[in-house]
């Protein structure tokens, strides 16, 4: 068997990957040695057609090992593409997460198994724009009779607190990488408690539940709130400085409303008064309450309008500080526009 393969290329020496050549018909493959594996696994995706996941040729056990020839998937690897400093936005990452979806509701039929290390290094995305699922070595078949996991693999980061022994591995602990996944594909950490914007932190925050019950209970509950237009979790709409509910955040963004009133209550303006004067305080901190909002990103209003987070940070906030200046500029004018509107009518 392994007389018939021979070494194009390393992929990668520390994990035993292999780029190889068939010698009879001179087509190529990956081979993968490996140390840890689960052979009724590949037996078992061997014997059934699932897609988007690379065929198997063949695969033979040698000196304690498992030898895997697998198809050659062309494509870029999401790790790589964040390692570029790519960020993803929402849509592209619901889009990216429904595909995965999909490959994992194949395996949960039947003798149902669980990937265990859903990450971005075992995802390819090709230029047509489909998502391949690879490294099965840390798969399993779901034992509903156990009460936790005895061998305990998976990458640290992704991996779901039953992976270190707390419970048993079932679809949930691969929809807890999922959401790890989201999280980093829209901010580029992996790390949780890491701050970041994004519409689809309700998501994130169900599917990463330490305890599994919590997370979504299959695919099909998931891809519902990944087709909604928004899943809200009840502050986004607070005002910007509290939706985070920290303390010194929330201590000054009250510093900073109170100030907008106070200087807009006080302003004067010349020739201005009785209801005129009102209405132009009242527009001054409307205007000053907009600007903020925008800066703040708001609901999303910057990725909305254009503005990428995956762009230079100093790019995004020179424009964001010129469009902040422009809203207000834009607001003050209005106020003083509608105003004069209002002195006319009057003067009639």
């Amino acid at each position: 068997m392994s007389d018939s393969y021979e070494l194009v290329k390393n992929i990668n020496e520390e994990h035993k990957v292999y780029l190889v050549k068939n010698i009879q018909d001179g087509s190529f493959y990956v081979k993968k040695v490996l140390g840890i594996y689960n052979r009724e696994v590949y037996e078992y995706i061997c014997s059934h057609s699932f897609k988007s996941i690379p065929f198997i040729k063949e695969f033979w056990e040698e000196n304690g090992k498992l030898v895997v020839i697998e198809e050659y998937i062309s494509g870029q690897n999401i790790e790589s593409m964040l390692d570029k400093g790519l960020v993803f936005s929402d849509q592209e990452a619901k889009a990216i997460t429904r595909k995965l979806c999909a490959i994992l509701k194949q395996f949960v039929s039947g003798d149902a198994f669980v990937h265990r290390d859903i990450k971005p290094s075992n995802l390819i995305l090709k230029e047509n724009g489909d998502l391949f699922l690879i490294d099965f070595n840390a798969a399993k078949f779901v034992d509903p009779n156990k009460n936790r996991d005895t061998v305990l693999l998976g990458t640290q980061g992704y991996a779901a607190p039953e992976q270190y022994g707390f419970y048993t591995s079932n679809v949930q602990t691969d929809i807890y990488a999922i959401g790890v996944l989201m999280k980093e594909l829209v901010s580029g950490s992996n790390v949780l408690s890491d701050p970041y914007e994004s519409n689809l932190k309700p998501i994130i925050n169900k599917c990463t539940k330490f305890n599994p019950s919590d997370r979504y209970q299959d695919y099909e509950e998931l891809l519902k709130d990944l087709n909604k237009k928004t899943v809200k979790e009840g502050n986004e709409y607070l005002p910007v400085g509290f939706r985070k509910k920290n303390l010194l955040s929330m201590i000054a963004a009250s510093i900073w409303y109170l100030f907008i009133v106070a200087i807009g209550s006080g302003m004067k303006v010349e020739n201005v008064d009785g209801p005129l004067l009102v209405f132009d305080r009242i527009g001054f901190i409307a205007s000053m309450i907009a600007t903020t909002f925008f800066a703040g990103n708001y609901l999303g209003i910057q990725e909305k309008i254009g503005i990428r987070k995956s762009w230079n940070p100093f790019t995004r906030i020179i424009v964001v500080t010129l469009l902040s200046m422009l809203i207000f500029v834009s607001s003050v004018i209005l106020t003083l526009l509608i105003e004069s509107i209002i002195t006319s009518i009057i003067k009639r």
